[in-house]
């Protein structure tokens, strides 16, 4: 059976090196990210064997014109 969780973030999009260092953090403990919740609302871990993982953060935003 494969162990997860989920926990609310609170890093803006604005402090993409936050989210990087959590991210590994996270690794380092064992869980590593499967999912990413609308606007980063949440983010969903799954259990595995602890390990060192680079961790990249880039937000895109994406603006839909009116015509």
């Amino acid at each position: 059976m494969k162990h997860h969780l989920f926990l609310p973030t609170f890093l803006p999009v604005s402090f993409p090196d936050a989210m990087e260092t959590f991210l590994e953090d996270m690794a380092k403990k064992g869980w590593f990210l499967k999912k990413v919740g609308y606007f980063l609302s949440f983010c969903q871990f799954e259990k595995g064997t602890p390990a060192p993982v680079r961790y990249h953060a880039l937000f895109l935003l994406a603006y839909k014109c009116a015509t």
